[in-house]
């Protein structure tokens, strides 16, 4: 048993490390290279040089790489002289620069055109029996329902929903508890 779980997460590992090929390479590749690379310089919060990196859309804005030419691209050119990140940077937490791994799947990311994966949402039609079901429905107050304790018992509205489920069961809530009594659940709630 030990020896063949070893077996199989060896041939992961080793699959793992095998290089992408570039026609296979898409945004959910380069994405999160640049997600954890260069977003914490070009993303929501800091833009440096005006440059959002989270998105194909904001790269091409940005002007940052030249669809189908990695070394023309102004994103490589930075990396590769290792502009970025600048060295000032790199102490700051979680800046690190790129490895060589990560910098080839930008590279056939951009070579290939940066090619993005079509999605394909299919709506889904909600019959009118289904939108009967109460997840679909408009929340509304319930209305209050009587019962026959007095007044003093119920002090909000949830004790009237409560004493009217007891009462329906023949029961009603335990009698106020002295001061010497809560007292001393304080204490076990407190101490244990």
């Amino acid at each position: 048993m030990g020896v063949c779980a070893f077996q199989f997460f060896l041939v992961i590992a080793l699959v793992s490390q095998l290089p992408v090929s570039a026609a296979s390479v898409t945004q959910h590749d380069a994405i999160p290279v640049l997600l954890r690379r260069c977003v914490m310089c070009h993303g929501q919060d800091l833009k440096e040089g005006g440059l959002d990196l989270r998105t194909k859309a904001s790269m091409l804005l940005g002007k940052a790489f030249v669809s189908g030419k990695p070394d023309q691209s102004k994103m490589i050119q930075r990396i590769v002289s290792r502009e970025c990140p600048p060295d000032k940077t790199i102490s700051m937490a979680g800046i690190e620069r790129m490895g060589s791994r990560e910098l080839q799947i930008l590279r056939d990311w951009i070579s290939s055109g940066a090619p993005e994966v079509e999605q394909n949402f299919e709506r889904v039609k909600i019959d009118p029996e289904s939108r009967k079901h109460w997840s679909f429905q408009k929340p509304r107050r319930p209305e209050v329902p009587a019962h026959k304790a007095s007044l003093a018992t119920s002090s909000t509205p949830i004790d009237s929903f409560l004493l009217a489920k007891l009462e329906e069961k023949g029961l009603g809530f335990a009698s106020e508890a002295e001061k010497l009594t809560l007292l001393r659940r304080v204490t076990y709630d407190l101490t244990g």
